[in-house]
């Protein structure tokens, strides 16, 4: 262990063996285990860090933040002006009242420390407090001025993803006039089954604009002003809406900014005798102590738009099998696999992505084929005929490409919406005659294999997408050593044979929520533990009528000093 960490282990050592006695004394013991904790988070090994944020590479927490002693107040119908001083006074802070503040305060507060007080006065007398330059602002409850900064991209992002079984054809026309003759094929696009689009809009600026005017309403005195290109946002309105809106921005720029790691593997299995009928999931979750159930699922489908294609397990279930396996570790999920066929590993990707962001992934080649054919025949005042072919080509994909859209819970659950395709296209000549003549072109055929699913896990936990089944045809040559190699005579020692081969396309991916400052939390929580063990010695104080009174101080928990 670093020597840096030393003092800290004794400390939190310490701090577990106290936790079942109760110390008469608590001051010393106190003492060491404050300046324990008082190390900074950063002298923390970077092992150890990336063990407690469960992710391969994450920034180091940042140092705590001052702990603020907590006191007791009683005010009676205090005058605004003399509340505030008395509070200046007791705390050595600086505080400017603006001229205009005015009223009384009443307050019956225990164990609440500075920033407590004033965000109650905040909201409930209205009063705007700014803290700039180590003085209080106090403003009175009116109609206010203040700028936000929001620290976002300026941009407006859209992604589709589509899944859909669609059907072509061909079409001939043809047109006839004086001077020329033309015959067009092309293809037209009849989309009458299955189709699943989903689309995502991101207009940060645009949508944040029109929530903060929803927030502190529509008039003349309340204005919203955004300016993306600076990251500022200036909102004129009374210091309890401002709360509001600086509320709001807070909560909104720390979703927005949660981020999670997803990692993947595209696996394709092929089948050993005896498993026809697809993996058998049952068996995989009895060769291991972790849990695969289909609990999270939300919805989902498969589409299958080649024939050839099989899923029968997706046919039982409405679509494909969608698992959580909780142990999610890759290594033992396809060591279970390899149980039931071999195993071919076609991508493993991983990529990082904000909150409700389309993380898409995509690998391959775009080849051109032709989708759309023009011959035009033209005849000349000499009767000579010409023709011109307009070809139009298009790009196919092949290869693999997922697109992931999360969505992170506080209690760090990941809603995913997942589309991923496998697809393999080949050359195809098609004989097209048009009457006067033929022509051959190279088109397209494209076997698809994808799905599009929305489910939800927890945080390192595995999704298994199963059941996408394709049957292929393979050709098995074997022969006898030596002889089958003879030109012509060496057939007459080979054997040669066709079966079907049936795979199955399973999609392991495993989301990780990026962990904000955990090491921080945790020296958090272990210095709030502290002060309930041992609470300082603190006094009970009272402003009445202007008056400040503080008693002497006393070593109760529920006591404390103004």
């Amino acid at each position: 262990m670093n020597l840096r960490l030393k003092p800290l282990a004794i400390a939190l050592l310490s701090t577990t063996l106290v936790a079942c006695v109760s110390p008469p004394d608590g001051s010393l013991p106190k003492a060491a285990l404050d300046d324990a904790l008082n190390v900074r988070a950063d002298a923390l090994p970077q092992d150890v860090e990336q063990e407690l944020l469960n992710v391969s590479s994450q920034t180091r927490s940042p140092a705590l933040a001052p702990r603020q002693r907590r006191f007791n107040i009683a005010a009676n119908n205090v005058e605004a002006k003399s509340f505030f001083n008395a509070l200046a006074s007791q705390h050595g802070i600086s505080i400017a009242v603006h001229p205009d503040v005015a009223g009384t305060i009443s307050l019956n507060l225990r164990q609440a420390t500075l920033s407590d007080t004033l965000a109650a006065l905040s909201q409930l007398y209205g009063y705007g407090i700014e803290h700039k330059n180590g003085v209080y602002q106090v403003f009175p409850n009116g109609v206010r001025t203040q700028t936000f900064n929001v620290n976002y991209l300026m941009l407006t992002r859209t992604g589709q993803s589509q899944t859909a079984i669609s059907g072509s054809s061909l079409n001939n026309s043809e047109s006839n006039n004086s001077n020329s003759r033309s015959s067009t094929t092309n293809t037209n696009h009849n989309n009458d089954a299955t189709r699943i689009t989903t689309e995502s809009t991101n207009d940060f600026w645009q949508d944040l604009e029109t929530a903060l005017t929803r927030l502190i309403g529509e008039n003349e005195q309340r204005v919203v002003i955004t300016n993306p290109q600076a990251g500022l946002v200036t909102v004129r309105a009374t210091p309890d809406e401002l709360a509001m809106v600086k509320d709001f921005l807070s909560q909104a720029e720390r979703q927005l900014k949660r981020q999670v790691v997803l990692e993947a593997r595209i696996i394709e299995v092929e089948l050993n005798d005896g498993y026809e009928q697809g993996i058998d999931w049952n068996n995989l979750q009895a060769g291991t102590g972790a849990n695969i159930s289909p609990p999270h699922r939300v919805t989902g489908t498969t589409v299958k738009p080649y024939p050839g294609f099989l899923s029968p397990i997706g046919d039982m279930l409405g679509g494909g099998v969608v698992f959580n396996f909780t142990d999610g570790n890759f290594s033992t999920m396809i060591n279970l696999l390899q149980t039931q066929g071999e195993v071919n590993t076609l991508s493993n990707p991983r990529i990082a992505t904000s909150n409700n962001q389309k993380a898409v992934i995509k690998v391959g080649t775009d080849e051109y084929f032709v989708t759309n054919f023009t011959l035009e025949s033209t005849t000349s005042s000499n009767g000579n005929v010409q023709q011109s072919p307009d070809i139009e080509l298009k790009p196919f994909f092949s290869g693999i490409s997922l697109d992931v859209t999360p969505q992170i819970s506080d209690d760090n659950r990941v809603l995913l919406h997942i589309h991923p395709t496998v697809s393999e296209v080949t050359d195809g000549d098609k004989r097209i005659d048009f009457g006067s003549g033929a022509i051959t072109l190279p088109l397209a055929r494209s076997t698809v294999r994808e799905s599009d699913t929305i489910v939800e896990a927890r945080s390192g936990e595995m999704i298994v997408i199963g059941g996408l089944m394709q049957e292929k045809q393979r050709e098995t040559t074997s022969g006898v050593p030596v002889l089958s190699s003879i030109p012509l005579l060496g057939n007459l020692f080979k054997n040669r044979s066709v079966g079907n081969l049936k795979s199955e396309l399973v999609i392991l991916l495993r989301p990780i929520v990026v962990a904000d400052n955990t090491w921080g939390n945790e020296l958090q929580r272990s210095r709030d533990l502290l002060e309930k063990w041992y609470p300082e010695p603190q006094g009970v104080g009272s402003i009445e009528n202007g008056q400040v009174h503080v008693s002497a101080p006393v070593r109760k928990m529920d006591t404390g000093a103004f």
